[in-house]
Parts: structure tokens; sequence; C-alpha cells
């Protein structure tokens, strides 16, 4: 599986498939001058600045010179690897490095979405010395690009269409603008490899290989304190780093503290490529301490929708029906049902249920996901206080959706507005959640409308099994791509199969159609072992909106990975596969390790180290900061999704494996069962 370059030119051919394109352009060298006013003046949306291109031309032997910074690329063949070598001799260079504009999931004439690149799992040490970034295409031709040498980091370039939804290409950077880091010493060399590799395990044993260090990847990236977690050395490894000290090297490791860790693995004192691991106490004290910060400050910054920034409400609610409540709990769900629930000039967009003559809808609301969040909350509410009225809002708010959004095929379908464009809204958050959960509310209560939600959800689960492997999103893309293949649509269109085989009718064909999108969808499931990296879905436009509002930047641990980590929990549980619970219990994870030691939580975690600018148009309005890690907002709204979600998996009370450290492989056995922590559940 070797990576060749065409002969005078910069094109990289693959071994592994001869018609795949690794780069949909020619590589250049990135740069900006000291004297660049980058923090001023007008620029274009989701990029912070704008940095100069210097193309290279070939100078024989292997070299390819640019001509405005006087930089060298030595481009060589090493093994299965290509290799580039960059110096950049000129003082008046602030950033430099290396653009490579791979073929990414949705260019043009790029061979389909099946034969081009994600950004997966990028990776960096806790010390900064060891850097990557793997690669994932749906054909299983995977490429890890590899940091040989010291370097700033790298910076994705996200489009400026289609809120940057897609990827142009990939930066490594010797060094940073001088806006993000003050002017160091001199750089030596950037060295980049591209490695073609089969699988996340394969990436991990080359990074060891070529920088000869060990490698870690621990089976999970947190626990309970005291939790032992198996872990997976890739190199020799004699010795442990975790809390300051080195301890010798183990197959288990005691989770030993609450909040976000490293363990980094060494050998003959020459520390490698380490995990960040997340301690908690349990599961329970995790979500208390999550609703007892929910706070007005964060929820102000939001756009305070139906749906993603009324999470806490839902979560609240289903806290209190399960463990019991208080009465601050219950003063501000009050308030905010008095708010969803208000009539007249009290109404607020986008988050007030109104009754009309035609029915019940959000108050000047056009996203089809505010409203059935809406009834999961409303449902709730009468789970919680009695009270009718929430009741009567949410069957009559479900019973209008229904008649205006699914169509006789089964499709939930929105028609815009301004355009009259057809929008599949079918498995944009993922809406078989609300029909079905009410189907079951209402049997033995309300046969008609049961019967009526039983058949809209029997027919939403026809229609998706029917889509096969067409994954829509609610966003406009440009004419500049081809068709995207969204992330959470791939997730929810598993998820919507199996809920449906799990609560209401067990369909094998809906089970194995679930299984094939899982598998397709893994090349969306981030495996850097990081904690709230590790097992997050890849996601990277909320950001425009969450957090500190400064991306597209992958966000991960975000709320939605949760549809990812349900569909594995319930595909685990139909098909009796414990691999698939442990999978569900890493997505979550992903998610509570946003929670700080104090109960407040993020709307997701940084991978980049420059993010993409969100939709500002002037650089006086963009923070020039290195951005790696959790944003400087904490949030209180979508960050609460995943507890809905966990407590309807622990109210079904399926499998006691999940989150109670469920063997999942043959080699444990020998070592006896793990024993359950209990959660009681009223």
């Amino acid at each position: 599986m070797k990576l060749k370059i065409a002969a005078g030119t910069l094109t990289i051919e693959d071994g592994r498939a001869a018609d795949d394109a690794i780069l949909a352009g020619m590589p250049s060298v990135c740069y900006t001058l000291k004297g660049d006013r980058l923090q001023t003046g007008e620029k274009p949306p989701f990029t912070p600045y704008i940095a100069r291109k210097d193309a290279l031309a070939y100078a024989g032997q292997g070299v390819w010179r640019a001509r405005d910074t006087g930089a060298s690329v030595r481009i060589s063949e090493r093994g299965e690897d290509v290799m580039f070598s960059l110096s950049c001799p000129k003082d008046d260079i602030g950033e430099w490095g290396l653009e490579l504009p791979f073929n990414f999931m949705g260019k043009k004439r790029g061979g389909g979405w099946r034969n081009q690149f994600l950004l997966n799992s990028p990776y960096r040490s806790s010390d900064g010395k060891i850097q990557y970034c793997y690669l994932t295409k749906p054909n299983g031709k995977h490429l890890l690009v590899l940091f040989e040498s010291e370097a700033d980091g790298w910076m994705m370039e996200y489009s400026p269409y289609a809120y940057g939804h897609f990827f142009l290409g990939l930066k490594c950077l010797q060094r940073f603008a001088p806006a993000y880091k003050e002017e160091g010493g001199e750089h030596p060399p950037l060295v980049v490899s591209l490695i073609p590799v089969n699988s996340f395990e394969d990436a991990l044993r080359a990074v060891s290989d070529r920088l000869q260090v060990p490698v870690l990847l621990p089976e999970k990236c947190g626990g309970r304190i005291g939790e032992r977690v198996r872990l997976k050395v890739y190199g020799a490894c004699d010795a442990l780093e975790a809390g300051g000290r080195l301890r010798p090297y183990a197959e288990e490791f005691a989770i030993e503290a609450q909040g976000l860790f490293p363990l980094v693995p060494c050998f003959r004192g020459k520390r490698g490529a380490g995990a960040v691991l997340y301690g908690y106490r349990d599961e329970l004290s995790l979500w208390k301490a999550s609703m007892d910060t929910v706070s007005a400050e964060d929820l102000r910054r939001t756009d305070g929708n139906l749906c993603e920034h009324q999470c806490w409400a839902t979560a609240m609610l289903r806290y209190s029906s399960l463990f019991g409540g208080n009465e601050e709990y219950a003063r501000k769900l009050k308030k905010i049902l008095s708010v969803i629930t208000a009539a007249g000039e009290a109404r607020i967009p986008r988050l007030t249920v109104e009754k009309t003559e035609e029915g019940y809808g959000v108050f000047r609301s056009d996203r089809i996901q505010e409203g059935f969040f809406g009834v999961s909350l409303l449902w709730d509410a009468y789970r919680r206080f009695g009270d009718g009225v929430y009741r009567e809002y949410a069957v009559g708010l479900l019973d209008s959706l229904l008649r205006r959004y699914q169509r006789a095929d089964g499709r939930i379908e929105r028609v815009h507005a301004a355009t009259g464009k057809r929008e599949d809204y079918s498995t944009v958050c993922c809406l078989m959640i609300p029909v079905a959960d009410m189907a079951l509310e209402l049997r033995g209560k309300d046969e008609p409308r049961a019967a009526r939600y039983a058949r809209a959800a029997a027919a939403l689960a026809e229609y998706l099994y029917r889509r096969g492997f067409c994954f829509p999103t609610e966003n406009e893309v440009s004419d500049l791509t081809e068709s995207e293949v969204e992330e959470g649509s791939v997730a929810c269109t598993a998820l919507s199969l199996l809920y449906y085989c799990a609560k209401l009718e067990r369909n094998e064909a809906y089970l194995s159609r679930a299984k094939e999108i899982l598998d397709l969808h893994d090349h969306w499931v981030m495996r850097t072992p990081i904690a709230p990296q590790y097992y997050s879905t890849v996601r990277w436009w909320e950001t425009i909106w969450e957090g500190d509002k400064d991306g597209p930047a992958l966000c991960c641990g975000h709320a939605w990975t949760v549809w990812r980590a349900e569909a594995d929990y319930w595909y685990g549980v139909l098909a009796d596969d414990a691999s698939y619970l442990r999978r569900a219990e890493n997505g979550f994870l992903s998610n509570f390790a946003k929670i700080g030691k104090d109960g407040r939580s993020y709307a997701c975690w940084q991978a980049d180290f420059i993010t993409g600018g969100g939709e500002t148009v002037r650089a006086e309005d963009v923070a020039f900061r290195i951005a790696y890690g959790f944003p400087r907002h904490t949030d209180s709204g979508l960050s609460r999704y995943p507890w809905i979600r966990f407590a309807e998996i622990l109210r079904s009370g399926k499998d006691e494996r999940f989150f109670q450290g469920a063997d999942v492989c043959e080699e444990d056995a020998a070592r006896g069962p793990v024993r359950p922590v209990k959660i009681a559940v009223r």
C-alpha cells in the first residue's frame, strides 16, 4: 500500500487505489509577513485572516522552490510514505508552513464521497511535541499526516460558503502568525510525512515506528474514580507518567482524580504519545452537578430556541422524575414552562408554542426540530407536574407537526417558504424519538392517538429504510461542491431505525441496515485518545453559534455525538453485542468530559489551534488566540442533551452492562465478572 510521487509533478498516487486522488490541487507554501496587519480591516467569513500563498516550481532532484518566500521543499518517498521537508530562510516571514489541499469530502470531481477524506482524529501530546492528523475515507484507504519535526501546529481551511460545511485544505504550520504567538527563535525545517494506513491502530503503530516512541491507546478515556481502565501501548514502554510522577507500566490504570488528566507512556526516560483521561465520582452526582449549575448568564448568550437551548429543562425534568427534584428546580422549570405556553404579547419567537385555529406550532419558527423537541419537553413537564395543560400542548403540537410535515411515504418534509424548495427533515435531530415515545406513552390512555403515532413512526422507519444511503442535511450547499453527506443525518438514520426496533417493533431488515450505516459512520467517529475527542463524532460548524462562536472548528464532545452513542447502545442491546455498549459508553464519556469539577459545562472541546473566525467580516471581531481546548464561555443549553438520552437508557433498563464495566474481550473472562454499580431509578 505504497504512496508514490508522479515524476515531475506533485501528484501523489495511492497504491491501494490507483484512481483515488490524495490531493485535489497543488501544495503550496502558506505564509504571512511580519508586517501584515491581520487584526484589522475587512475579511471573508469563516476564516480569521487571509494568508498568502507561494506556488511551488520544480527545481529537479525532488526539490520544489517557492519564488516569493525563497522556501524550498524536498519531497521524497520513504518506504510506503511520502515525506515533505520545508525550509523557509527569509527573516520577514511571520507564519509559514505547507498547505496540503487534500481531496476532502464534497469536492467537485473528487471521485465521490466514499473515496474522499475527512479530518477525523487530530492529536497533540500534552507537551506539544507529538502531533498528527488521521484522515479517514469511507472506502477504508485512510491516511496519516505525521509531524516528524516539532512545529507550532496545524490549521484547517474551512469553506467560505455553506456555513463552513466543507474542508478545503490542511495547513501544517511550522510557525503560527505573530497575531497568535509571540515570535520565538529560529525554527528548524518542517518535516511532514503522509503514511497510508488501513485503521487507527495502524496509524498509532506508524507513529510509534516513525518517531520511536511508545503510543498509548486506552480502552476507555475515563470512568469513575477507582475504576480500572485497560491500556494498550504500541512500541516499547516501561513506565507511565501520571499526576506528576512515574510508575512502572501496567496493563491497567485506576482512575485517581476528578477532571481531565494526562497519562503518558515512557520508555527509558523518553515520553511518548499519551492520553488524556477524565475522572468523576459517579453518573448520578455528575448529573446533579450539571443540573445545579444551569446558568441564566449562559442561556442569555444563546438565541433561546426550543430545540438546542432548552435541553437543560428536559434534562432537569427527567432528573426530577427519576430521582426527585427540589424547589429551585421547580421554580426554574415553571418559569420556562410559563413562557413556552404563553399567549398574546408574552409569546417569544422560536420558544413559545402557540395555539391557533389551525393547530399548535412554535411561534415564528420554521425549524421543524424546535417543535419536536417541544413535544418531549412538554410531555416530561406533564409527567413531572401532572398539569393537564402540558399534556394538551404536547399532543396538540405533535398532532399538528405530523399533519403539516409528514408525507404519504413517511418522510418528514418542509417546503421552504421563500424558495418553495422541499427539504427532507426526516433525520434532523432524530425526529423518530418523540414520535415513538409518544406512541408508547399513550398506550392504554389514548389508544387512537397511540395507534396514529405508531403508524407515523412505522412509516418514517420504512421511508428511512427505503431511502438507503442518502444522508441529506437541512442546510443549503454550494454549487461549488458535491451534495453533502452530513454526519448527523448518517447517525440519526441508524438511530431512528434502531429506536423503532427497540421501542415498537423489531425488524431484522432494519437492524441489518442500521449496522451497515453504523459501519459507514465509523469514519465520522474520532479515535484520538483525549477524553472529549475519544468517540466524539466529527462536527465543526456548530461552533459558529456555540461556545465562543468563533468557528468553524472541530467541536469535539458535541452533544449530537449522543445520536451515535445511543445508536450504539440500542444496537448492542438488540444484537446482544457488548462491544457496542462500550462504544456507547465512550460516546457519552466524550460529553461528560466537558463537565468541570464545579459542574459547569462547555458546549464543545476544540482540537483546532486556530478556529475559522465565525460569521465575522471584520478582523477586529476575531479573537486572535490559540483556541485548543475548552472555549472561554460555559454552556447551559445543548450541553445538557446527553442527560436527556442517558435518562431514557436508564429508564429502559435493557442492559446493566452499560456504564458498568462491560467485558468486551474474550481474554477478560479469566479475570472474573466485573461488579456492576447500580443506579437506583424510581
